[in-house]
């Protein structure tokens, strides 16, 4: 948002950056600055975010979560930020989980292991995408919180 100084109804308010783009954006009543472009897209931009951080964790493990997070954590989108901290933390504890079933199926519990932590690990990914779409950050049930 861009500051203004305050002028009366009706005349055009001077804006203290001298951009023509943002004279152009000005409130002709109240004196406001406001590029309405950018203010409604962030909010869909942030949720669209979080809905792709949760949903690739099905098909990129830990890798997206793990992008996004460390990209966004000094933006101060917090939405953003504490989906990827959750998609991350779930999906590593599903890699540890993996490699405990990798072990198991040497005496073949292992084998119908794989198949219950991929589903498992689908659906949860599917409610938190949903979640996150309305707005809400997700709190995955089974995961062990390494990433802060």
């Amino acid at each position: 948002m861009v500051s203004c100084l305050a002028t009366p109804i009706g005349a055009k308010p001077v804006c203290n950056t001298a951009s023509r783009r943002e004279r152009q954006l000005s409130h002709p009543i109240r004196g406001l600055c406001v590029d309405n472009s950018t203010a409604n897209q962030t909010g869909s931009d942030n949720r669209t975010l979080a809905i792709l951080v949760h949903v690739s964790g099905i098909f990129f493990n830990f890798l997206a979560p793990l992008i996004v997070f460390l990209i966004k954590k000094d933006d101060g989108d917090r939405f953003t930020v504490d989906n990827a901290r959750e998609a991350l933390n779930f999906q590593i504890t599903v890699t540890l989980v993996y490699f405990a079933c990798f072990i198991l199926s040497f005496i073949l519990i292992g084998l119908f292991m794989f198949w219950i932590v991929g589903m498992v690990n689908l659906i949860l990914c599917i409610v938190a995408a949903v979640k996150a779409s309305e707005g809400k950050v997700y709190r995955y049930p089974i995961a062990i919180r390494l990433v802060k």
